[in-house]
């Protein structure tokens, strides 16, 4: 015989703690940003009108997009090249990617080419990535803060990320995955019944929005 009730047990009944941080973790995992900080810095001083346009970043000096008279209706019939898409005998990259074009606008307006203003932008995409994607660790996937800034710094630090920090047309990647993550932190909330229905539907209609914009960065966003 029991000597307390179904319902006294269930009233007894604690939460399991949550996972403690571990020091030595969250130690190392700093360290590792702030080592792969210093790995990323010379890119903070390549000017572009100096050290030349690598590969693909010479289309940026070619796109009338990026330089000439902001013309919203060449931006939506031209690909991340700044070619024409629908024009017969054209030879066309076909990636859509207005947003991405609109930020490499904004740098030319600030600094024009003769600066390193443009790796400077891809290297703090970068690192937006990298936070959002710890927030999203810790917030939705329940991970313990040290945990959480592991998995950020690993991910501010994996050589995979070169090419799209380093290569200025990489930019399109790190703009599509914050607009992503964001997008999945607004909503997450939603999913564990945190918020109101009309706050719900809000939430989702942002995150909405916010995937389409994704997709206006890269297409893989859709």
């Amino acid at each position: 015989r029991t000597s307390t009730s179904r319902g006294d047990d269930t009233g007894a009944r604690e939460e399991s703690p949550a996972a403690p941080t571990d020091p030595a973790l969250l130690a190392g995992s700093w360290l590792l940003i702030v080592l792969t900080a210093a790995a990323w810095s010379p890119a903070c001083w390549y000017n572009m009108e100096k050290g030349g346009f690598f590969m693909d970043d010479a289309m940026i000096r070619r796109n009338p997009n990026v330089y000439e008279p902001l013309d919203w209706r060449r931006l939506m019939r031209t690909d991340y090249w700044g070619l024409e898409m629908f024009e017969e005998g054209v030879w066309t990259h076909k990636s859509f990617r207005p947003l991405a074009v609109l930020t490499f606008r904004l740098n030319y307006a600030w600094h024009t080419f003769d600066s390193s203003g443009f790796h400077i932008a891809n290297i703090l995409a970068h690192a937006l990535c990298s936070f959002l994607l710890g927030l999203f660790g810790r917030s939705s996937m329940q991970l313990p803060a040290s945990w959480a800034t592991l998995l950020a710094a690993l991910f501010w630090a994996h050589p995979v990320h070169t090419e799209n920090v380093l290569y200025i047309v990489g930019r399109a990647d790190p703009l599509c995955l914050a607009l992503i993550l964001t997008a999945a932190l607004l909503y997450g909330p939603c999913i564990h019944g945190q918020v109101c229905l009309l706050g719900a539907v809000v939430r989702l209609l942002v995150s909405v929005v916010l995937l389409i914009a994704a997709g206006l960065c890269k297409e893989t966003g859709f």
